[in-house]
């Protein structure tokens, strides 16, 4: 039987902790004027409510606000102007606040692999892993409890402010579930020989549909790796994929009959041969010209 590691997204997927945004007075940013949940902010970041005309300007970004949180701030502050306000990651990275968190062991979405030789990993949205150990150590005793272990875990965000967006976090959670299905790591955008611990079995469980839908569509990602990569690492690819590995991705319900909505992915075996093309045509162009 062949190695399997189930990776899980962090909040609301393994764990829950309540961490929200900020709106902040410039002069005052250790204080909150009005607290924002992740989801609503995704919002904001989308640009969902840019015809209520509602900007927040801050650390070179424009956030949207909506009608009805600009109508809670004048609930706060009297004729509030925007130009005052500027938004807070505080709850995300400040150690003093996350170190007063409490974890909250979402038991019911790894409960099925009780006692099952599977190894256990994470991939959070969340950055910066040393100010959060404190968190994660709490997150460990209580796995511990029902005799789980982490074996790997990735912090894939470059800074606080990419929490509850996609883009280059999916991208990078992409890239650690294929590095560990072929056993090789992705440097830049293509494989590099040099070997990663390589599973025959790969889950990953989160609960935005979005990132199912981008993990499920993994296959197109993993075709444009391969034709920027070497011969020689598609050769091993092409050898690796004779074992047929195996991507499952569970998009975590709150449904407890049915907790899970289940998509099972197999690489195709790609074609290098655009790129190649591209090399012939380079080497014909070089001969003309000498």
């Amino acid at each position: 039987m062949g190695r399997e590691i189930a990776f899980f997204d962090l909040d609301n997927t393994l764990w829950y902790i309540h961490s929200d945004i900020w709106i902040i007075d410039k002069n005052k940013p250790e204080v909150p004027i009005l607290k924002i949940s992740p989801i609503d902010f995704a919002l904001i970041k989308s640009g969902i409510y840019i015809k209520d005309n509602y900007p927040i300007e801050y650390n070179g970004e424009t956030f949207y606000i909506s009608n009805d949180i600009y109508e809670k701030l004048g609930r706060k502050i009297r004729y509030p102007k925007l130009s005052k306000f500027g938004i807070s990651y505080s709850e995300f990275f400040d150690e003093e606040i996350l170190n007063k968190n409490e974890v909250k062991l979402l038991l019911h979405n790894i409960k099925h692999l009780i006692g099952k030789d599977v190894e256990i990993g994470v991939i959070t949205a969340r950055s910066d892993r040393r100010r959060h150990a404190p968190l994660l150590n709490k997150l460990r005793e209580k796995l511990a409890e029902h005799g789980f272990s982490i074996d790997k875990i990735y912090f894939v965000s470059e800074s606080i402010r990419m929490v509850g967006l996609t883009g280059k976090i999916t991208y990078n959670k992409n890239k650690v579930l294929l590095e560990h299905m072929l056993g090789l790591t992705i440097k830049d955008d293509h494989f590099i020989p040099i070997k990663k611990d390589m599973y025959d079995k790969v889950y990953f469980y989160d609960d935005v549909r979005q990132n199912i839908m981008s993990t499920n569509a993994i296959q197109e990602y993993f075709d444009t790796l391969v034709r920027k990569s070497d011969d020689e690492v598609v050769e091993y690819i092409n050898e690796r994929l004779k074992i047929h590995p195996q991507l499952i991705t569970n998009l975590v319900s709150n449904n407890e009959a049915n907790p899970f909505e289940t998509h099972i992915i197999t690489l195709r075996t790609p074609t290098k041969f655009p790129i190649q093309m591209d090399k012939i045509t380079t080497k014909f162009e070089n001969f003309k010209k000498s």
